[in-house]
């Protein structure tokens, strides 16, 4: 996981591993609004023929998933689809994302099947339209468990999504 800007100095060591490598820079919705396209030409240009995997984090900063505010959800897909554009332009095989599953809602989910239906159909609405862009450009989202307290409500959350291209960290 590393900045465009501290590529050039890990390179050899990079591709000696052919590690997978996580560039950071997209998560910053200063970037997002910005000029994100010379970064994401700087990260290609320094990788040249990388025989890792590449991906991206995505913006996470405030953005949940399984916002019941309708509104609040068009902005989180904004953003989301503001990453997935980074992630296809730099040719990324994954974008990372944030598990709305922090420990307060997973008191109110966990033990509730109504709740938990609720959030679940809020985080579908919110990836739906995501998953197929992130499918039409090859690109799979990646949800890491941050705060989760328990990775089955994850994975449970994953899978009401219904899509390959929306995976467990």
């Amino acid at each position: 996981a590393l900045m465009t800007d501290e590529l050039e100095p890990h390179l050899e060591w990079l591709v000696a591993g052919k590690r997978d490598l996580e560039i950071q820079d997209f998560y910053q919705h200063e970037l997002l609004d910005g000029d994100w396209q010379s970064v994401a030409t700087k990260a290609k240009t320094l990788l040249g023929d990388y025989p890792g995997r590449v991906g991206i984090h995505g913006p996470f900063w405030g953005l949940n998933l399984g916002n019941p505010d309708p509104k609040l959800r068009e902005v989180v897909k904004h953003r989301l689809g503001q990453g997935l554009d980074a992630a296809e332009e730099l040719g990324a095989t994954h974008m990372v994302i944030h598990s709305p599953i922090e420990p307060w809602l997973h008191r109110h989910i966990a033990n509730s099947k109504k709740e938990k239906d609720y959030v679940m159909s809020l985080v579908a609405d919110t990836l739906g339209k995501l998953t197929n862009k992130a499918s039409a450009i090859g690109c799979v989202l990646v949800m890491e468990n941050i705060m989760d307290l328990d990775p089955r409500l994850q994975l449970d959350l994953i899978k009401s999504v219904n899509s390959d291209f929306l995976k467990m960290s």
